[in-house]
């Protein structure tokens, strides 16, 4: 359910912390299951790790842009978080 959420999940975040949480719960039955359930489990391990290392570029990307956009906004200035509507804050 998991993996399918982090499908969904349109922000690069989001959908990489999808991906880490179905690998986490994909591991558990992965070591203790037996029989079919551990090659099930094996599966969606490597699927959901797979997604998880593709969308990894995206997620620091994102963060990048989002360290940057902070960056000029620490100054005290809202202007360019709210597009000029907001008036300086010293």
């Amino acid at each position: 359910m998991t993996l399918l959420l982090g499908l969904m999940i349109g922000a690069p975040a989001g959908a990489f912390l999808a991906f880490i949480v179905a690998t986490v719960l994909a591991a558990i039955p992965a070591v203790g299951g037996s029989g079919k359930m551990r090659i099930v489990a094996i599966a969606i391990l490597l699927i959901a790790a797979g997604l998880a290392a593709v969308k990894f570029a995206d997620f620091k990307s994102d963060q990048a842009r989002y360290r940057s956009s902070a960056k000029c906004c620490r100054a005290g200035s809202l202007l360019p978080l709210l597009g000029g509507l907001a008036l300086a804050v010293s």
